[in-house]
């Protein structure tokens, strides 16, 4: 399939692991902001910045499924990067439901 091939030549260049792992320590940054007494509008922004996050690693993980199909299961970080992903959205489902 074209698309499988195009989406395999993407996820396995050295620019799209750079890209996720820049995407990942900003990700960091955004938590390293939060405090214990934050404005409702920080906790707001903050909230929404996550879940842009989750969104983006769910989008990643989905992607590499596409294109590495089975073989995806076969790297340990994929392994890590699908359990924290399905971890993230759990967590998120978790604090909408406040």
């Amino acid at each position: 399939n074209k698309y499988q091939g195009f989406i395999f030549d993407i996820v396995t260049k050295q620019a799209f692991d750079v890209t996720i792992m820049f995407l990942i320590c900003l990700n960091m940054v955004t938590m390293m902001v939060e405090t214990d007494d934050q404005s409702p509008e920080k906790i707001n922004i903050l909230a929404k910045i996550n879940l842009l996050f989750v969104a983006i690693f769910t989008g990643e993980c989905i992607v590499k499924l596409a294109a590495l199909r089975h073989y995806y299961f076969t790297n340990s970080w994929n392994i890590f990067d699908f359990v924290v992903v399905i971890l993230s959205i759990v967590g998120a489902l978790l604090v909408s439901m406040k």
